[in-house]
C-alpha cells in the first residue's frame, strides 16, 4: 500500500505485509493510523508515520476468507471488516480485538448447512463488498454480491433492516448527521434508503451500465459507471 502526498504528489509511505493483495484501506478519523484489508483475510493497523504494522487482525473469531471491505466509525474506535465469507467483523483500535460479528449471508446462521452433499467449506457466500457506520444512530449497514443492504443494530447486534437491489453493492455511505444511506450498486441505480425504517426515499441516479464506484461529499452524491458517465 503506497500512502500519498495529493498535494505534492510525492510518496510519503510504503506499508508492506499482507500475503496476498490488498483490497480495501481507510484512515482513522485522527489520520493517526491506517487500515487495510486483504484476501489473506487478515486487517492490519498501521503507523503512517514510521510505515510500521502495530497490530494484525487474524486467526479465531476473524474472517475465513479475504476481507473486501473497511470503514472506520466516526464517533468510536471501531472498525468494520466485510468479508468474502459472508460476514463483517467489528474490531476495537484500542484493545486491539475482535468484539462482534454480523452475518451478512444468512445461510452462515447454520453451521451445519450442507448444499448438495458438499461440507460448508464449499459453501459459496454473498461477500460483503460494502459497509458504513451512521453518526447518528447505532448502526451498521453492509452491502453484499447478493444485492442486500442489511441495518444492523450494534447494541442489541440485531438486524434491524434489509433493503434489496437488483445486483451487486458497490458503496455505502451514511449522510452525516442523518440515518439516510446511500447505496450504490451493479444494477445500474444509487438510492437513497432510511435505516429506520428500511425505505427508500429516492432514486438518485440511473446508468445505462454497472456502476463501479460511488462519493459522497457536501451532500453531493457522485456516481461513476461503466457506461463511460459520471453524474
Amino acid at each position: 500500500c503506497w500512502i500519498w502526498d495529493a498535494s505534492s504528489g510525492n510518496c510519503l509511505s510504503v506499508l508492506a505485509g499482507h500475503e496476498a493483495p490488498l483490497t480495501c484501506g481507510a484512515f482513522t478519523p485522527n489520520g493517526k493510523r491506517a487500515v487495510t484489508g486483504s484476501l489473506d483475510g487478515t486487517v492490519r493497523i498501521w503507523d503512517p508515520k514510521t510505515s510500521s504494522c502495530v497490530h494484525t487482525f487474524s486467526g479465531h473469531d476473524w474472517h475465513e476468507a479475504g476481507v473486501v471491505s473497511i470503514t472506520c466509525s466516526q464517533s468510536s474506535p471501531l472498525f468494520a471488516a466485510g468479508g468474502q465469507d459472508g460476514t463483517v467483523r467489528i474490531g476495537s483500535l484500542e484493545a486491539k480485538k475482535a468484539v462482534a460479528t454480523f452475518t451478512h449471508d444468512t445461510k452462515r446462521a447454520n453451521a451445519n448447512l450442507v448444499q448438495d452433499g458438499a461440507d460448508e467449506g464449499h459453501i459459496e457466500y454473498a461477500s460483503v463488498e460494502a459497509v458504513a457506520f451512521c453518526d447518528t444512530h447505532p448502526f451498521l449497514a453492509s452491502g453484499g454480491t447478493d444485492g442486500v443492504i442489511k441495518i444492523f443494530d450494534l447494541n442489541s447486534h440485531s438486524c434491524r433492516q434489509v433493503c434489496r437491489h437488483q445486483d451487486t453493492i458497490v458503496k455505502l455511505a451514511f449522510v452525516p448527521q442523518t440515518a439516510l444511506l446511500v447505496a450504490a450498486s451493479r444494477d445500474g441505480t444509487s438510492r437513497v434508503w432510511d435505516a429506520r425504517s428500511g425505505e427508500c426515499v429516492r432514486l438518485l441516479t440511473t446508468h445505462d451500465d454497472m456502476i463501479v464506484d460511488m462519493a459522497l461529499s457536501s451532500g453531493v452524491v457522485s456516481t461513476c459507471s461503466d457506461d463511460h458517465k459520471c453524474r
